[in-house]
């Protein structure tokens, strides 16, 4: 029996016709549809608008848009490579019945972030934590496989799926807390419970200049600082469709500051159609063997530990590419730091 794929449909403003993209739909009343393919627009400024009367797309320039952002993590597309990645698997045993204080982990961890070496409280914690996300990643990838192997996903698997994400992206951003907030502690960085937005601390050109770690490894921290907040905090993503990746793994979209893209150091576009008081549309689609992978690789890097494991795993694929929003369909950010002119203040807050 042929798979008779449903026809893509291109949403459009009622009103006008523009086409609706890599936007929030908040009222569905004023949107209407078509499978006529939108044309591809690739100048900055032009967007189509259809025209129910001729049932055409008509390309018109000189519109304001906003910059859009899709952020990709996964082995490369090319490679055919599965496997269910843990967090340090050669370290982190679960079936020991007991903790050997003198292993390779505990010396590093606590020679890295215990003030005083005779307690390793913290590192146990983080052993802990390890433990609990390499077992519950076996559970929700095993999950997560067997809900997509057939044609039909009930909703409620989909639902399943994003409460899986919820909890794995929470566990490494605590994990990262523990780690990094002992660590730039003993290094005299920040002062104790300085940590609100603690990865927007770390992530800032200074400490990225002085710890190279933080540079090779800054967008795996960003990423996980982002979904993390999306899943925890986003309105958008509540009303979002669920969308599955072929691998196990979570798609997510998010709206941010309209300074956003500065935390990922992508740089500015001086261009007068380029509307930067709008909330900027995110999109990330993150397979989760590449981020526990790329995971590991830094905890590796960042205890001076080897783990045969994660060494033969093949490089992990990161990209960001920049899209555009129409930008009167997106929400003006509030809190955007313009001054009474319109330009932009060189003071930007942090997103």
């Amino acid at each position: 029996m042929k798979n008779h794929q449903l026809p893509q449909l291109f949403h459009y403003r009622k009103m006008d016709g523009a086409l609706l993209r890599l936007c929030p739909i908040i009222d569905y009343a004023e949107v209407a549809e078509t499978t006529l393919p939108a044309p591809a627009c690739f100048e900055i400024g032009d967007w189509p608008f259809f025209n129910s009367e001729t049932n055409t797309w008509q390309t018109r320039k000189n519109q304001k848009v906003t910059p859009s952002y899709h952020v990709t993590m996964m082995f490369h597309p090319g490679l055919n490579y599965s496997c269910h990645a843990l967090l340090i698997p050669s370290h982190i045993i679960g079936d020991m019945p007991y903790i050997n204080p003198m292993s390779e982990f505990f010396t590093a961890t606590r020679k890295k972030i215990e003030i005083n070496e005779n307690n390793i409280n913290l590192s146990n914690n983080i052993y802990d934590e390890i433990l609990v996300l390499n077992n519950f990643l076996l559970n929700s990838i095993y999950s997560n496989s067997k809900i997509t192997e057939g044609s039909f996903i009930p909703f409620i698997h989909l639902g399943k799926i994003k409460v899986n994400a919820k909890i794995i992206f929470s566990a490494l951003r605590q994990i990262l807390l523990n780690l990094l907030c002992s660590f730039f502690e003993k290094e005299k960085e920040f002062k104790p419970f300085e940590k609100d937005d603690f990865i927007g601390l770390i992530c800032q050109q200074r400490i990225i200049n002085k710890y190279p770690i933080i540079d090779r490894y800054n967008y795996l921290l960003r990423i996980i600082c982002d979904i993390d907040n999306c899943l925890k905090h986003e309105v958008l993503e509540r009303r979002a469709d669920n969308e599955l990746l072929i691998k196990p793994g979570i798609r997510v979209v998010k709206l941010n500051r309209c300074t956003h893209h500065n935390l990922w150091n992508i740089p500015e576009k001086e261009i007068d159609l380029i509307g930067d008081d709008k909330k900027q549309f995110w999109t990330y689609a993150v397979e989760y063997d590449a981020l526990i992978t790329q995971f590991s690789r830094f905890l590796c890097d960042f205890l001076e530990i080897k783990d045969p494991e994660t060494e033969r795993r093949p490089p992990v694929f990161f990209q960001i590419q920049e899209q555009w929003s129409l930008s009167d369909t997106l929400p003006i950010d509030k809190d955007s730091n313009r001054n009474k002119n319109g330009t932009r203040n060189k003071k930007r807050k942090r997103n």
